[in-house]
């Protein structure tokens, strides 16, 4: 709603702003937000705290989509068995120096893109597995990983590789949890 305009944020508020870094200025702004919210829908507000100690009484061990679960004050008994996980990448790296003064200070380009209709982050079925594509050299091949950033392989030839998606900034992954792990 801020960003379409639809809220304003006052202007002694946004000074504050300029003179904090990172998380404090959540805090500086956050509850005239959820003030400005609470005039136009139900709003609840949780703390870390109150979800830890549910999660803990529901016997659920910390992660995100846990938490989540916590906080949305699901029902165990009704917990879906498949979630999506999703990861961003970067597209770009507009640093054109690095601080390595024996190069010369600069940054070498990275001058294989593609190779063989392959490029880094593709999604690509290996065996029976899925992967993403982490490195890839113009010898054809190529260094896999999953979502979570686990190594599959570092020398897979691009021949055994089926393509699945095309990269994009954000990947997402169908998961399943298995039956006895959600007894």
């Amino acid at each position: 709603m801020l960003h379409e305009g639809k809220i304003k944020i006052p202007k002694s508020k946004l000074e504050k702003v300029k003179i904090l870094k990172d998380a404090t200025h959540v805090s500086t702004i956050g509850w005239h937000i959820v003030n400005k919210l609470r005039e136009r829908q139900s709003v609840q507000v949780t703390y870390g705290s109150t979800t830890k100690e549910k999660r803990l009484n529901c016997g659920l061990e910390k992660s995100h989509r846990n938490d989540t679960f916590i906080i949305a004050e699901g029902s165990l008994q009704e917990r879906p068995a498949e979630w999506y996980f999703g990861k961003f990448f970067r597209r770009q790296n507009r640093s054109l120096h690095k601080a390595n003064p024996i190069k010369g200070g600069r940054r070498p380009a990275n001058t294989v893109k593609q190779v063989n209709g392959l490029r880094r982050f593709d999604k690509v079925g290996y065996e029976d597995k899925i992967g993403i594509i982490s490195g890839l050299r113009s010898s054809g091949y190529f260094s896999i990983r999953t979502l979570n950033g686990e190594k599959i392989s570092d020398g897979i030839k691009w021949s055994k590789l089926r393509l699945l998606e095309k990269g994009k900034t954000l990947m997402i992954e169908r998961r399943v949890v298995a039956a006895s792990s959600r007894d």
